[in-house]
């Protein structure tokens, strides 16, 4: 089984408890072929960086999941038939995120030295040229 991150954009036409419902059925579609919810974010109302199918607007939900690669087609095909869908992206993950050591940990203090100049806590910093005469 692989991980996959799934980005639903609904219509915005919906109330939210319609989108709630809509959310449910996608989540039911999910379990019936045989995935695993890892996690699942509700990200409400956005606006969309461009119209599609001339909607400005769109209810936003991120799943990550894992589903088997053959199921991945059964799961396109069924929320392109679905109208209130507008978008559907899946990614793949290539890191095994159920491992939270090496997914979504914090960067302790040696991993972020800030800046960039030679010892690592400071900026860098100009060096003052002077203009040469031409000879």
């Amino acid at each position: 089984m692989n991980t996959y991150e799934i980005l639903v954009i609904v219509k915005p036409s919906l109330e939210n408890d319609n989108a709630d419902n809509l959310a449910k059925t996608f989540e039911s579609m999910l379990t019936s072929l045989q995935g695993k919810i890892i996690k699942k974010d509700k990200m409400g109302r956005k606006r969309l960086a461009y119209e599609i199918k001339k909607m400005r607007d769109g209810f936003f939900a991120s799943y990550v999941v894992q589903l088997a690669a053959d199921k991945l087609d059964k799961l396109k095909r069924a929320c392109n038939m679905n109208e209130t869908i507008l978008r559907l992206m899946i990614v793949k993950h290539k890191v095994d995120i159920t491992n939270p050591i090496v997914y979504g940990r914090e960067k302790n203090a040696q991993d972020n030295r800030g800046g960039g100049g030679p010892s690592g806590g400071e900026p860098r910093r100009r060096q003052a040229t002077t203009a040469r005469p031409a000879s």
